[in-house]
């Protein structure tokens, strides 16, 4: 079915239908139980917090969406930051990140901290999240996604970089083409597996290699 879904850059517009969709696809994630242990509050907390994230992809950036033929919501999304060269953070962050995680911002802090311990500095697009609506799962469009993405990378000659907490969604990763690049524990149990997937060589080097 991968082949009949169409992928199109989001707009300015779908920023808030974008986080709550990241949000509802988290909430059962082992990350988003680290970060908000809460379940009552836990998916108002990441729909607040993702939003601020999307808006900085769409800056530094791009996000590869798929909508409904009839609706033209969305139903699946991929969030990729291009990371040539060091990202600065979204304006007035610190005030932001403790206005809508509040007590919680603490462990946003640590998680990202970590991350940004971990990151290749190798340029590359970075995959912060893919989601798809629970309504739409098992029907390739997480595949659709990456593949639609992965071709400009491949033509383009640009490595790809994601992080995962699940091992399950980690092994989904390496089916298509990510391998196992860093491992960082964060306590609670929870462990953040980098994975990166290299560009294959240009046309002209695979020639000279025959």
């Amino acid at each position: 079915m991968s082949a009949l879904v169409k992928v199109v850059r989001a707009r300015w517009g779908d920023i808030g239908a974008l986080a709550a969709l990241a949000a509802t696809a988290m909430r059962d994630l082992p990350a988003a139980g680290w970060l908000v242990s809460d379940p009552g509050w836990r998916t108002a907390v990441l729909t607040a917090y993702l939003r601020i994230h999307v808006e900085h992809a769409l800056m530094f950036g791009e996000i590869d969406v798929i909508r409904d033929d009839e609706t033209g919501g969305l139903v699946g999304a991929a969030v990729w930051l291009h990371r040539y060269r060091p990202i600065p953070p979204p304006a007035g962050y610190p005030h932001r990140l403790a206005d809508t995680c509040g007590g919680h911002a603490d462990r946003f802090t640590r998680l990202e901290e970590l991350l940004a311990k971990q990151h290749p500095a190798e340029a590359h697009h970075h995959l912060a999240w893919l989601a798809v609506t629970p309504a739409a799962q098992q029907q390739g469009h997480d595949h659709a996604l990456l593949a639609h993405h992965h071709a400009r990378l491949d033509r383009t000659g640009i490595h790809a970089y994601t992080v995962t907490a699940d091992e399950q969604v980690g092994d989904w990763y390496a089916r298509h083409g990510y391998t196992p690049h860093n491992k960082t524990p964060a306590g609670g149990g929870l462990v953040l597996h980098g994975m990166w997937r290299p560009s294959p060589p240009p046309e002209d080097d695979k020639d000279e290699g025959d």
